[in-house]
């Protein structure tokens, strides 16, 4: 079995990140950026799947999981970005990086999207793949109507406060996914947020409205799955999306499947991971 290694790069900021990764040889890169209150411990199952032919780096977003930062606070949303150029360029320099495919999932998604955006030039000849599982475009379920509905100058009159306040249960386990087991999972995982501050829920949904109002730019393949039944993150904002904007973005929609297709129930999650399966 191979070994996970961890480590640590300090940011430009001077916060450190705690890395995961996954060495077996000179085989391509899987990058991968988790959601909002969790953290990377929760995407081990890409190395599940796809360990044994691919390299993997997995990483806690700052203030998030075991990496500096204050939790569930980030004073722009762009530092999100500039963090992962750093642990793309750690690949290249470490570990000498020839294929890096990019995965993101929920926030980490509009994260991978942002980051794509702004580094574009930069990440020709070695980005391969962009993989995006239900990426935060705009908020699901009933309130999709009515945050929608939010002028963008309105979001970023919010964004300009340097504290936001602790919610709790903006996000409920059941909402995730069917499977109870996994439902408990979140409840009882000591590094997930059970409440989030709203100064990054609102830098979040800014991001999400300004990234995906345009196209990602890239010339390779791009590929973006939700469930049908995800409350958290607004499916039709996600079809209009490939629809309209970057008709390039491949769709694939898993009817019933919740938030973390990864976690939910047989009847989903072998569907979800079949289908990855034949991207990788």
């Amino acid at each position: 079995m191979i070994q996970e290694s961890e480590t640590e790069i300090q940011t430009s900021h001077g916060q450190r990140l705690r890395l995961f990764i996954t060495e077996k040889g000179p085989f391509p890169w899987i990058l991968v950026t988790h959601g909002l209150g969790e953290h990377a411990g929760r995407q081990r199952f890409i190395n599940k799947l796809f360990g044994d032919r691919y390299n993997i780096l997995r990483y806690d977003l700052r203030g998030h999981g075991e990496s500096q930062g204050k939790k569930g606070v980030v004073g722009n949303f762009s530092y999100f970005y500039e963090d992962l150029k750093a642990i793309w360029d750690f690949l290249l320099v470490s570990y000498r990086a020839k294929e890096i495919i990019l995965w993101g999932h929920s926030m980490g998604g509009a994260i991978v999207a942002g980051f794509i955006q702004k580094f574009s030039s930069d990440l020709e000849g070695i980005l391969k793949k962009v993989i995006l599982s239900a990426p935060f475009m705009e908020v699901g379920g009933k309130l999709s109507s009515l945050v929608g509905l939010l002028p963008t100058k309105t979001l970023k009159f919010f964004c300009k406060s340097t504290v936001g306040i602790t919610l709790q249960g903006l996000v409920t386990p059941w909402k995730l996914t069917h499977d109870p087991f996994y439902q408990e999972d979140y409840l009882q995982d000591p590094l997930v947020q059970k409440a989030l501050n709203t100064k990054l829920v609102f830098e979040m949904m800014l991001a999400g409205r300004e990234i995906f109002s345009q196209k990602l730019g890239v010339t390779c393949p791009v590929h973006i799955i939700v469930g049908e039944g995800d409350e958290l993150v607004s499916v039709k904002k996600i079809q209009e999306y490939c629809t309209y904007v970057d008709k390039k973005c491949i769709l694939k929609t898993i009817p019933e499947g919740r938030h973390e297709l990864h976690h939910e129930i047989d009847k989903y999650r072998l569907v979800y991971f079949r289908y990855l399966e034949s991207l990788l």
